[in-house]
């Protein structure tokens, strides 16, 4: 697949970033999306975030919640809801939206030895917290 020189050039173009805590303003290579970048301005280190497409309204970020949460005395429920509210807390101080949970199957193969001894795939649930905020923030 041979790529046109418009998405060739897109894909050289820097990213703008915006610093959530002092709004200073610049551009990154577009290598650095998805990574941990510290601010000039007041050393703030934040997440390069993908530029919005045009016309989209939000930004999306999906976190994967630890698969068990540890129960000690007292309700499950309530343990694993107060885990909850620490992951969307920790997001809401970045300036990010709660969204919803979603469950995602995955198929695990059960490798080389597994599969010898006659195990076969199975599904695992894997749970992702999904946070939004403005296309523009």
């Amino acid at each position: 697949m041979q790529l046109s020189s418009h998405s060739l050039a897109e894909k050289q173009m820097p990213v703008p970033v915006v610093c959530p805590k002092c709004k200073g303003a610049g551009d990154v290579p577009r290598s650095k999306i998805g990574c941990h970048i510290q601010c000039f301005g007041c050393g703030h280190e934040f997440e390069v975030m993908a530029p919005p497409a045009a016309g989209q309204r939000h930004r999306y970020k999906m976190v994967p919640l630890e698969p068990v949460v540890e129960v000690g005395h007292g309700p499950a429920g309530d343990q694993a809801a107060a885990h909850l509210q620490e992951v969307v807390a920790e997001y809401a101080s970045q300036g990010w939206e709660f969204h919803r949970v979603d469950a995602i199957g995955c198929l695990t193969s059960p490798g080389c030895l597994g599969a010898l001894m006659g195990l076969s795939a199975q599904q695992v649930n894997y749970y992702v917290v999904t946070f939004r905020r403005g296309a523009t923030e």
